[in-house]
């Protein structure tokens, strides 16, 4: 078998220099174990089926989390009916903001669903586009905003990957870092970190309490000396401030708006916007 192989290679050292360094080289051991420098390495390119099943297989993950999260908030709010009902009403203050930031993150995953769904129902539109459809973009970049931020999917970097070989490098950190503004303003909003507002805090416990029929002194939580200070600004506000700008600035964000649904899809993402 070395011996065939060898005449093939003698003949074909006459049209490829790289072939003949290779016979004089490498055939007193055999065949090379390593033919890429023969051949060359092949280069990764866009695939859009293979984008097409990670954005599927995402929703399922995500799906997944969701379901978790839901079954954790249960628990967590009938945790917080117990603790006023036995007058715990601090410890339960403290442990409604928990409950917020859980439920926000549980709406930015229904709204990261309707923009892969979108994306995967005009994957076609996408691949043939040699730069990313202004009907799309907001979709797209606010899937890899998203990708560093939730943990749990690792298709989330197999379609970064596929975005970068489509779009570029330069594509995917500006979403990244939503340079563009892009980024849906919801998603921003309800995947931020910071201190819900008082006033959320107990608009949470009456509503728990209203649900689980037990008494809840609203007015101790109101007053001015409550235990729990007041913690309506932003963890990044700071940073704002500290630049010389206003609290508010951190949290301000333009996104291009839809302005005639094409599809069912866009229509849901209008009626979201407009909540």
């Amino acid at each position: 078998m070395t011996s065939q192989c060898y005449n093939v290679f003698l003949a074909m050292s006459t049209f490829s220099p790289k072939v003949s360094f290779f016979l004089r080289g490498g055939c007193s051991t055999g065949i090379h174990s390593d033919m890429s420098f023969l051949f060359g390495t092949k280069q990764p390119e866009f695939e859009q089926q293979k984008l097409k099943a990670n954005l599927r297989m995402s929703i399922t993950r995500i799906q997944q989390q969701k379901s978790k999260r839901t079954n954790a908030i249960r628990i967590l709010r009938r945790q917080l009916a117990e603790l006023m009902n036995a007058s715990k009403v601090d410890e339960a203050r403290v442990k409604v903001e928990g409950l917020i930031r859980d439920t926000a993150m549980l709406q930015a995953l229904d709204i990261l669903i309707l923009f892969i769904e979108l994306v995967t129902a005009r994957l076609q539109v996408l691949a043939e586009s040699k730069s990313c459809p202004p009907e799309m973009k907001e979709a797209l970049t606010s899937i890899l905003w998203a990708v560093p931020r939730i943990d749990g999917v690792p298709e989330f970097h197999a379609i970064r990957l596929q975005c970068a070989l489509k779009f570029g490098k330069a594509f995917c950190e500006m979403a990244a870092e939503n340079g563009e503004l892009s980024v849906n303003e919801k998603l921003v909003e309800k995947m931020s970190i910071q201190v819900p507002l008082p006033t959320t805090c107990v608009e949470y416990m009456e509503e728990i309490a209203a649900e689980y029929g037990v008494t809840f002194d609203a007015e101790r939580l109101k007053r001015e000396d409550a235990l729990i200070p007041d913690g309506r600004s932003l963890v990044g506000d700071a940073a704002a401030v500290a630049a010389g700008g206003t609290a508010s600035s951190a949290t301000k964000f333009v996104v291009p708006p839809i302005i005639v649904p094409k599809d069912e899809l866009e229509a849901r993402l209008l009626a979201l916007k407009l909540q």
